[in-house]
């Protein structure tokens, strides 16, 4: 009997990929603008961080006024945050952060007005990557790629000026220095 075959009837059926069977990696690397910032086992206790589902951790700087914060980016964009985020976030005015926005929480703006925590913002798609159902769209945020989970056809091509809205409330704060979470 071969390794595979053998592994295969050893490890329980969570262990093995999704559609082929084969088993999951038991060691991943973790990458962070490129840079290999360390390795991960399927083993290791989970630690109170938080970076591996988002698909953007885009550097800002808060900025505070009142029961108003918005996270500014260096080309000079700048995010409204909503104001249950805002109020956890009174005393950091200036502080530098990472934002991190998952794929699913952006969405192809309508013509209509948008919920509250959601804004609107427009882009350009970088790169489409068609899976059927769903699109995910490579765009830029603060100079930093981006990936939004589309619609099949809500993108079209390379190059094509998009608007999104984004889920500010579901959007999360994370301090570089400790990687951890702060709103």
């Amino acid at each position: 009997m071969n390794d595979r075959a053998s592994l295969r009837h050893a490890l329980p059926r969570a262990v093995l990929g999704p559609l082929t069977h084969q088993p999951a990696p038991l060691r991943r690397s973790l990458r962070r603008f490129g840079n290999l910032v360390g390795v991960v086992s399927r083993f290791d206790a989970p630690a109170a961080r938080s970076r591996g589902a988002f698909r953007a951790s885009i550097p800002a700087t808060l900025k505070t006024n009142g029961g108003a914060a918005a996270a500014v980016f260096q080309p000079g964009d700048s995010l409204t945050l909503p104001p249950a985020k805002a109020a956890l976030l009174t005393r950091e005015d200036g502080r530098e952060v990472l934002v991190g926005i998952r794929p699913q929480h952006f969405s192809r703006a309508g013509g209509g007005p948008l919920r509250n925590g959601v804004v609107s913002y427009s882009a350009v798609a970088d790169l489409i990557q068609p899976t059927g159902t769903r699109t995910f769209t490579t765009i830029k945020i603060g100079g930093v790629d981006a990936v939004a989970e589309l619609q099949a056809h809500d993108v079209s091509s390379h190059g094509e000026r998009i608007d999104l809205a984004i889920d500010l409330n579901r959007v999360v704060l994370i301090d570089p220095a400790s990687g951890l979470v702060i709103a």
